[in-house]
């Protein structure tokens, strides 16, 4: 790609794992966010059914009843419904010797933290209506997943598979941004502040949509993630041999930024 660049056209806040590992009381590992030179594999909605499946088996967006105190989800919007501890027999299992009722009121609880701006008084929160959709994935509502390209082919093949490091968004986010957009012009908007994640990359639920919209993230493009020592943002960055598409996303995890760049 001899005199072709990389112009600076956006960019986005974005935040990714702690700058060295750490262990948390609630027995998690937060680690920093791989660098290195990935490709785009798949953009969908990410299910956890091991390390974080209490909310995250289910994929967003699910179809979610209440009957009777007990949950019942669609888990393809194809009107076939059954009970969330069907599907995720944990709860029942591990969290105390729960009941279908308890499981109900544990998600009203969360429903209730997930609101904004709540109203924290208790009887609004025995009362609360859970929302027809499954709100709670830890993942929200969309993932975009990359690779190691080894050889430099741009596909995942051989040795090749997945990161565990991926760019999603978080329920808290989705619900800030859920009220901003439903809100009256008399209230005032929250902002959506993006947590450290334990390795991945948090974005707005906002800034993803669009940037996978106008194909900025998109299967086979690439995405570099720099070093946490990178505190300068180029305006325009010289393309390597493995460049593919018309875009390129560059992580800093050190100023907390996703830039797009644009071949010319």
């Amino acid at each position: 790609m001899i005199n072709h660049l990389l112009i600076k056209i956006k960019e986005y806040d974005a935040h990714g794992g702690p700058q060295k590992k750490v262990h948390s009381k609630h027995d998690y590992t937060a680690t920093p966010t791989d660098s290195g030179r990935f490709v785009i594999h798949t953009i969908e909605k990410h299910i956890s059914k091991l390390r974080y499946f209490w909310f995250s088996a289910i994929p967003w967006g699910a179809g979610l009843r209440n009957i009777n105190d007990v949950i019942y989800v669609d888990v393809n919007n194809n009107n076939h419904w059954v009970k969330l501890t069907s599907i995720v027999p944990q709860w029942i299992n591990q969290k105390n010797h729960y009941t279908e009722k308890n499981v109900a009121d544990e998600l009203k609880r969360q429903w209730y933290s997930l609101n904004i701006p709540p109203d924290k008084s208790s009887a609004i929160m025995d009362n609360r209506e859970l929302p027809d959709k499954w709100l709670f994935s830890d993942f929200g509502h969309i993932s975009v997943k990359y690779f190691k390209d080894f050889n430099h082919d741009g596909i995942m093949n051989g040795k090749e598979s997945v990161m565990n490091d991926f760019i999603h968004t978080t329920p808290d986010n989705e619900a800030v941004t859920s009220y901003n957009l439903r809100r009256t012009a008399s209230q005032r908007p929250f902002p959506v502040t993006l947590p450290e994640s334990h390795g991945c990359i948090h974005v707005k639920p906002t800034d993803i949509d669009i940037m996978i919209g106008a194909g900025y993230l998109k299967k086979g493009q690439g995405i570099v993630v720099h070093n946490y020592a990178d505190k300068v943002i180029p305006a325009t960055l010289k393309p390597d041999r493995y460049f593919r598409g018309n875009f390129e996303a560059h992580f800093f995890p050190g100023l907390f930024k996703i830039v797009i760049y644009k071949l010319i």
